[in-house]
């Protein structure tokens, strides 16, 4: 459990890092520019389901948790983005039946 909670924090750090450093949009009144906390929702639930393997499977659990923040560090993987979009392409529209006529 200590590797995954490790992996946790560092993905937190990395988030936070990212979102602070990529010049968020704030109201110009506000003290501090600080991410929005749904910007953590993807890290908690995921982290979170990985918390629930059972103890026999913990060190599994946290190579995988780990795993996750090598792939944040190398932009394999964005937590909280609107997409799951490759970067460069853009996705596939589906027309509307009275547009297609």
């Amino acid at each position: 459990m200590k590797g995954l909670l490790g992996a946790f924090f560092v993905a937190t750090i990395i988030v936070t890092y990212r979102e602070v450093s990529g010049g968020i949009k704030t109201p110009a009144d506000a003290p501090v520019a600080l991410p929005l906390p749904a910007t953590y929702t993807a890290p908690i639930l995921v982290y979170g389901g990985l918390a629930l393997v059972p103890g026999s499977f913990a060190p599994v659990a946290a190579l995988v948790g780990w795993g996750l923040v090598v792939a944040m560090i190398l932009n394999l993987w964005t937590p909280g983005s609107k997409s799951l979009v490759v970067q460069g392409k853009k996705p596939s529209t589906v027309q509307p039946l009275a547009a297609a006529k």
